[in-house]
């Protein structure tokens, strides 16, 4: 199954500037950090040699947040110079694999703790104090007491906490035994009586990515992999109507554009992004893929798995008194059989017989792909050199449609009033700068 999207292509200028692709602004460190927090990828090339450049400005971001006024540090001094120490050691190539075990360690506490708590309480009450909670995880009753009298969690309320935190100790096993053998292998490298190189290349070594988790490396391979993924997700012949609109922007783009590039890669991503939408069909093919099943059990440990979803059925799901959004319902192992089912039936996506293709969010995600595809017929119209720029911007206007559901609306009519914005400014055909992120 390919990848559904690709990072970011941030590119570093001569002046220090910042020049996001895919939105065609500039941005800031700052920015860089946000995009970071918010789980989404980028790559940063020097625009001048296109080398990957991507690390040193990673680093220039930590050393910009650990210098931060009122940002608790999260380097301590005595970790900093015991790092640097390590550069030019023998030991230096064992470093980078044993932080990115730890690190990935207590990234997957972090996020099973927060999910579980948040289904459980909300993060109303509990967000302050998620700290003492991760303490107590790992040091027992006594940081666990200490949060439940800050919180002052009543009976209940205790009883369900200690629930989740014997689940989670019992799913983040495989995480912590990969950081033990981990551990345990430099510590046999370093108690041998010679220093064995190939054992340590061989732990330094990244581990291998699967192709589902290789990022794409030309605008050909991104095309072949959405229309592989198009195909399973409808058929042959939505793959097909993805890819010939995205070679005649492609062929326009070569033709038109005075040598410019990124149109054409810009509709391949966001053209995709309209026509993936993931509706209770994909949602269904995803969880009865053999893919699902294959991670959950390289994720949890034990035979006795037992699912359980947390879904929001439309025609059934009831609606938040307080915030009007559908409110999600539990669903025990058996949807997994409905799932096969519903996977099943993708083909009645769209059309008459389609149960769910009258909702308004569906009615929405159809018209979207319809909008964006008579926006481009305009856009090739109109292509010259010198708006280049503003085509790129408008065809990158799916990237800020985020979120699902009533989420996803909101963020809709965001882009919708930016998209009128550059569109104005494409009819007009006089010179405009994009809003620069400063």
């Amino acid at each position: 199954m390919a990848k559904s999207d690709e990072p970011v292509i941030i590119k570093k200028y001569a002046n220090r500037r910042l020049y996001n692709t895919g939105t065609s602004t500039y941005v800031t460190l700052e920015d860089l950090a946000g995009m970071v927090k918010a789980g989404e990828d980028f790559v940063v090339y020097d625009a001048k040699t296109n080398e990957d450049i991507t690390r040193s400005v990673l680093t220039q971001i930590i050393f910009e947040q650990e210098n931060k006024e009122g940002t608790q540090n999260l380097l301590p001094i005595n970790f900093l110079r015991q790092l640097i120490r390590f550069y030019g050691d023998s030991m230096q190539m064992l470093v980078p694999r044993y932080l990115e075990v730890s690190i990935d360690s207590l990234t997957r506490e972090q996020s099973k703790f927060r999910e579980q708590i948040s289904q459980a309480f909300g993060m109303g009450g509990f967000g302050g104090h998620m700290m003492h909670a991760r303490w107590g995880m790992g040091f027992g009753e006594r940081g666990m007491g200490y949060m439940l009298d800050q919180i002052d969690a009543t009976p209940e309320q205790e009883d369900r906490l200690w629930a989740i935190i014997d689940s989670t100790r019992s799913e983040l096993r495989p995480a912590f035994r990969e950081f033990r053998e981990t551990r345990e292998q430099i510590a046999g490298i370093l108690g041998a009586p010679t220093i064995d190189r190939a054992a340590i290349e061989k732990l330094a070594a990244p581990k291998e990515l699967d192709d589902v988790r290789r990022l794409s490396q030309s605008l050909d391979e991104i095309i072949a992999r959405r229309v592989a993924f198009l195909t399973d997700y409808q058929s042959a012949a939505y793959a097909t109507r993805y890819r010939a609109l995205v070679e005649k922007v492609k062929a326009a783009e070569a033709a038109r554009a005075g040598g410019k590039q990124g149109l054409a890669e810009a509709v391949a991503r966001y053209l995709f992004k309209l026509m993936a939408y993931k509706d209770e069909y994909e949602v269904a093919r995803l969880y009865a893929g053999e893919e699902f099943t294959r991670q959950v059990r390289t994720t949890f440990a034990g035979e006795d798995l037992r699912f359980e979803f947390h879904l929001a059925p439309p025609m059934i799901a009831r609606k938040d008194g307080r915030t009007g959004a559908p409110k999600k319902m539990s669903f025990g192992p058996w949807m997994m059989t409905l799932f096969r089912l519903l996977a099943k039936l993708k083909g009645l996506r769209g059309t008459a017989f389609d149960p769910f293709g009258y909702t308004q969010e569906r009615r929405t995600e159809r018209a979207l792909i319809a909008d964006y595809e008579a926006m481009l017929a305009e856009i090739l119209e109109r292509l010259t050199p010198e708006n280049h720029h503003l085509a790129v911007a408008l065809a990158a206007i799916p990237d800020k449609i985020r979120g699902f559901g009533h989420i996803k609306m909101r963020s809709l009519a965001v882009a919708k009033a930016e998209e009128a914005a550059l569109l104005s400014q494409l009819r007009s055909g006089a010179p405009a700068l994009l809003k620069a992120a400063e």
